[in-house]
């Protein structure tokens, strides 16, 4: 008798825990709701000590034998985890990651969860908070750890074969951006494997297929795996879609030059405008080439001479046919004045002995004729790169201190102060 008595004396306590335990699921949820409609009236003051009730009373059901393996509790943990994470004076642990846990957690406990009206926007919400890690953490260098919230962001916005975010812009956009995103991280982290796919993947989805750089990193890393034609193809396959992007055109030449099939490139760029001879990338490319190939290391010769003439009535071409774009003037300037860089630093390499003094001089005008010839097409650049200031990418940003900075060094080596100080002011404002 006493057994019995004392066998129900344990289930009648069990029961009243049990029953103790989903009250504080009740409580936690109740207290949650509240603490939702201060943060909606951006009343974060009145939501603080409701969170923390709602926190204490679900911590407390979800570590509780009765209930810890009830998905009920977990999914309100995930809820108030993730309403902890709105309010600046308690994100600072940053909750939404323990809420992710918690939501997860859930769902494999008790898999009708996963169609609780909550659910879905949770998932949103964590993954909204891991794309923004990722990106800070990106930002950051902390490669290893952008990969990561990535991959959340990914696993979250994919949950179930994309069960609950078909068709919707917004997601489509954050899940696509959180893809390429990943790839960099992989990329930037020295994980090529890892990026390669990522950053393909990313080049074909319609949301991301407007980066050029995606073309950019993958050529560079097949380039580091030793998979040179791959490395080929990509280029090949970026300049193809973006015919006039400086990078890929840089990156196409750069290869065919390091790989000694510099003929094959001008064959290929000279058959090309023979087809369209009023298309002025394609002398401008071809300019590009014979830039490279001009390039002084010793004395000049009679073929880098040949060259440089070559690159130059190529870049006059480009601009003969496209008179107002800005790299064609900007790259003709510097042609010219690398050039006269090139004698203006053999001038200064001489001594002070009569001999030397006689050679600077001989040199001089030579120089100076091409400071002269860079003043044109630099000065015309400038003025295009100041009428758009407002509205320039970085890379145009970038070019435009480049010139200001040619300009500058040429006006002090002709002694042209005021000019000199006119681009000095310029170039302090950007």
């Amino acid at each position: 008798m006493k057994k019995t008595i004392l066998l129900l004396t344990i289930g009648l306590a069990c029961t009243t825990v049990s029953l103790a335990q989903k009250s504080k699921i009740n409580e936690a949820a109740d207290a949650l709701k509240d603490a939702q409609k201060s943060l909606i009236l951006k009343q974060e003051e009145s939501a603080i000590p409701l969170l923390n009730k709602a926190k204490e009373a679900i911590d407390a059901a979800t570590m509780n034998e009765a209930t810890k393996d009830n998905g009920k509790a977990w999914l309100t943990k995930a809820a108030v985890y993730m309403a902890m994470q709105e309010s600046n004076q308690l994100n600072a642990s940053n909750p939404y990651i323990e809420a992710i846990s918690a939501l997860k957690k859930s769902a494999e406990l008790d898999k009708k969860t996963v169609n609780e009206e909550q659910f879905p926007s949770l998932l949103a919400n964590g993954a909204f908070y891991s794309f923004n890690a990722g990106v800070n953490a990106m930002n950051n260098g902390q490669y290893a750890s952008s990969f990561q919230s990535f991959n959340e962001t990914n696993l979250l916005l994919g949950w179930e074969n994309n069960r609950f975010f078909k068709d919707n812009a917004q997601i489509d956009s954050i899940a696509a951006r959180s893809k390429l995103f990943q790839g960099y991280s992989a990329f930037y982290d020295n994980k090529y494997d890892q990026a390669i796919p990522l950053l393909k993947a990313a080049a074909e989805n319609p949301i991301t297929a407007s980066e050029s750089n995606i073309y950019l990193l993958l050529a560079q890393a097949y380039e580091k795996q030793g998979k040179k034609q791959e490395q080929l193809d990509i280029i090949e396959a970026g300049k193809k879609k973006f015919p006039n992007d400086k990078n890929i055109t840089n990156a196409q030449l750069n290869y065919y030059l390091n790989s000694g099939k510099q003929s094959e490139m001008i064959a290929k760029l000279e058959e090309a405008i023979s087809q369209d001879p009023k298309n002025a990338s394609l002398p401008f490319n071809l300019g590009l080439v014979y830039r490279d190939l001009s390039a002084l290391k010793e004395d000049p010769t009679p073929t880098t001479e040949e060259n440089f003439s070559k690159a130059e009535a190529n870049f006059k071409k480009a601009i003969e046919l496209e008179p107002s774009n800005t790299d064609y003037q900007f790259e003709l300037g510097a042609l010219y004045y690398n050039k006269a860089g090139y004698y203006n630093n053999k001038m200064m390499a001489l001594g002070v002995d009569n001999a030397s003094l006689k050679l600077a001089q001989e040199m001089k005008p030579l120089r100076d004729d091409y400071f002269n010839k860079a003043i044109q097409y630099l000065e015309q650049a400038r003025s295009n790169y100041r009428s758009q200031k407002n509205s320039l990418s970085p890379k145009e940003k970038s070019d435009y201190s480049k010139c200001l900075e040619a300009l500058n060094s040429i006006y002090v080596n002709l002694d042209r102060m005021e000019e000199s100080n006119s681009v000095n002011a310029e170039l302090k404002g950007l």
